[in-house]
């Protein structure tokens, strides 16, 4: 999952609470960049206390596309599955 605004946080944090390994790789310094630099921060700094691991400032990213869920459901003949 490539994104660090406020429904990538929430969905990236449910499965740190079950306890799997969690990586975050964002742009910038923070997530949830639109936001107000202080709760940036602060919540930047609740998920790595929850053990999430950022990856700040990552350049690793060529490109991100909306991939087109509609095609991506459809079966083989055409029907949805």
């Amino acid at each position: 999952m490539v994104g660090a605004g406020r429904i990538a946080v929430v969905l990236k944090g449910m499965p740190n609470a079950i306890v799997v390994e969690l990586h975050m790789s964002i742009r910038r310094d923070t997530f949830l960049g639109t936001f107000d630099p202080i709760i940036q921060e602060t919540m930047t700094k609740v998920y790595e206390d929850a053990g999430i691991i950022i990856n700040r400032d990552y350049k690793g990213f060529r490109k991100v596309a909306l991939l087109n869920a509609t095609a991506a459901s459809k079966s083989a003949h055409g029907k949805h599955t």
